[in-house]
């Protein structure tokens, strides 16, 4: 992409943006574990979302936002996810896993966002 090194962060202030007028409350961004990050951190009620947000330029083929969080990268955000809740939290939160897919022209113009509630799920062996 050639906007820039603030890309990344501009799609991830229309992230939280979106999610705060959903009634969501940011609890972090950026949360690093290891060698995971977690982009956003936020919470709904009794749930818990740990948001990967993705970023594409409308005019580059190639995969979808979704399509972009591997495996791997599920298996890293889950271990970040679990240690996060632990040093946080109780007992009686739901972990939950969702993608932030944006594609755009170009930051300024028209931008097509799409939330995906519980993109992936955690292996068992990660039960919190």
């Amino acid at each position: 992409m050639s906007y820039g090194d603030r890309s990344g962060d501009i799609a991830e202030d229309m992230a939280v943006d979106f999610l705060r007028l959903h009634g969501y409350t940011v609890l972090a961004r950026n949360y690093r574990f290891g060698k995971a990050e977690i982009d956003v951190i936020a919470r709904i009620g009794d749930t818990v979302a740990f948001v990967e947000v993705k970023l594409r330029d409308a005019a580059t083929a190639g995969a979808s936002a979704f399509e972009a969080v591997v495996p791997k990268k599920q298996q890293l955000v889950v271990k970040a996810a679990v240690n996060y809740a632990a040093s946080k939290f109780g007992r009686g939160v739901n972990l939950r896993f969702d993608v932030i897919g944006i594609t755009w022209d170009r930051p300024g113009r028209s931008a097509n966002l799409l939330h995906l509630v519980n993109a992936f799920q955690a292996d068992s062996r990660y039960y919190y």
